[in-house]
This record gives C-alpha cells, sequence and structure tokens, in this order.
C-alpha cells in the first residue's frame, strides 16, 4: 500500500459539522428566547460570544496541515516479510463483457460531439448515425422533412448490402474514402 495524504480540515469539517449546526440554533433559540424575554444584552452578547467561537474553532481547524496517511512500513508484519512491495498485474475485463461491448458499439457506433456532416457510407456493411437537432434542408414537403430529421436525431443504421440487411456479425470495417 502506497502513502497518501488527507485532507485535515475536510475530515474535521465532516465530523464535526452537525455539532456545530445544532450547537448554532441552540444558541439563536437562547438568544431569542432572551431578548423576548427583555434581556436584549445578554441575549446578543451570548450570541456574539457563540458566533466567535464557532468562526474561530473552523478557523484553527483549518490551520491544521494534511496528514499522511498509509506510511507505517516499520515494525509491521509484512514489512517484516518484504511483502509491501509493488506488484504489477496484467489484468482485463472478461472475454463476454468485452465481446458485449464490442457488439454495443458495432451497432451504435461512437459518439463524436463533433459538429460535422454525419458520415453514412464509411464502413462496409453498415453506418449508425444519430444526430441531436439536425439541420436538413430540401425540396420537399416540410412534414416529410421533419420525419427525416426525427429519423436522424432518433438514431438510423444505413445498410450497405441487402444480403447482410440486419446482420450485425459481419465484418463492419472503415472503406476507404
Amino acid at each position: 500500500m502506497l502513502s497518501w495524504s488527507s485532507d485535515a480540515f475536510t475530515n474535521w469539517l465532516t465530523q464535526n459539522a452537525v455539532n456545530l449546526t445544532v450547537n448554532a440554533i441552540n444558541t439563536a433559540i437562547t438568544s431569542t428566547a432572551q431578548i423576548a424575554s427583555g434581556n436584549v444584552g445578554q441575549g446578543v452578547g451570548n450570541l456574539a460570544s457563540s458566533i466567535g467561537q464557532t468562526i474561530g474553532t473552523i478557523n484553527q481547524a483549518s490551520l491544521m496541515p494534511n496528514t499522511a496517511e498509509g506510511n507505517a512500513n516499520s515494525g509491521d508484519v509484512s514489512f517484516a516479510f518484504n511483502l509491501l512491495n509493488i506488484k504489477f498485474m496484467r489484468i482485463r475485463a472478461k472475454t463476454e463483457y468485452l465481446k458485449s461491448i464490442d457488439n454495443y458499439f458495432s451497432m451504435y457506433g461512437y459518439k463524436t460531439n463533433l459538429l460535422k456532416v454525419p458520415n453514412i457510407t464509411g464502413r462496409q456493411n453498415w453506418n449508425y448515425v444519430k444526430t441531436i437537432g439536425a439541420n436538413i434542408i430540401g425540396n420537399i414537403p416540410q412534414e416529410d422533412l421533419q420525419t427525416i430529421k426525427n429519423m436522424f436525431d432518433s438514431g438510423v443504421t444505413f445498410w450497405h448490402n441487402s444480403s447482410t440487411f440486419l446482420d450485425y456479425s459481419q465484418t463492419n470495417n472503415i472503406v476507404g474514402d
């Protein structure tokens, strides 16, 4: 295990945030009651004192340095038996997961996030195209044009070879320009 640093203030704030809030609410209630009963000076004084203490406590905690963790490597059984070495292992996802991911991208393509003319002919057997706000113009009825735009925005597959229609097991290599 390698060493790491820990943000002392964030840890302190995580541990004390609820208590700070509860104390502030209690002080506000007590001070309000004192002010309502005529002890304005005492109520305001208690409220100001509590706010000052809280700010001071938070400021003091924010000055704490980060702490080093995970570096206790002496007197440890693992250290004594030389078991704390860095180990490198080759790992990968299971074959069925890789195949599933590959099939997904083969069927639906890859996200490009580019403003461009969609590529509908760049693959051997099919191209999947999905747009956002397709900008298509043509001299056709507007209702038909809107249907085409909706088709592109929903995602459409262009099949280039009728003999492989809907057969995603086919190779779909990139074809030259």
